[in-house]
């Protein structure tokens, strides 16, 4: 997919999609036709859109992870473009942090960040009022983010291959976490 959007892009415009992504920061048709192109239905997958190695199924033992020079910036701008956007596909995509205001993606259901560099998660988490599915595996996460027991509705929350303690067993969920997410499959 992202090797045919790209050439589509470059016959088009003469620049490639990871390129119109990464540089046009400010809105324009070009932009908005790009993040438009990774849309299907409702979910939005910019993993697959700009072709980063799909990891999710490969022995932790064999990922290969690289840091970019430049830390790869989470495309906030998407939701000007595209009306609505239930689950979103950002597996390693090279994130560092995320935007303070993600909460704004309030009708996502599902959110898979899993293999990025993601040490913390943003307070306004708990406007993500929707989300019932939060992939976080393979990032550096040290601690379990307390942020995350403030989305009560979460069915599945994946943390598993993080550099949380428990260096000779599984970690347990803190009671805590437990206790605000109920009804929440915690992998850990």
């Amino acid at each position: 997919m992202a090797a045919k959007l790209s050439l589509l892009f470059h016959g088009r415009f003469k620049l490639g999609l990871r390129y119109i992504l990464y540089h046009f920061k400010t809105p324009s048709a070009t932009r908005t036709t790009a993040l438009k192109a990774m849309t299907e239905g409702t979910h939005f997958d910019f993993s697959t859109g700009l072709g980063f190695t799909d990891w999710r199924n490969t022995d932790p033992e064999e990922v290969y992870l690289y840091n970019m020079r430049a830390e790869a910036k989470f495309p906030m701008d998407i939701l000007d473009h595209v009306s609505l956007i239930e689950s979103a596909d950002f597996h390693n995509c090279k994130f560092g942090k995320l935007p303070k205001d993600i909460g704004k993606f309030k009708d996502l259901k599902k959110l898979d960040l899993s293999y990025n560099f993601l040490a913390t998660f943003p307070k306004s988490v708990e406007d993500m009022t929707q989300l019932e599915y939060l992939d976080l595996r393979m990032n550096r996460f040290t601690a379990i983010p307390t942020t995350l027991k403030r989305i009560p509705q979460l069915k599945v929350l994946d943390l598993r291959y993080n550099q949380i303690d428990g260096i000779f067993q599984a970690p347990e969920t803190p009671e805590e976490l437990a206790e605000a997410l109920k009804d929440c499959e915690i992998r850990l």
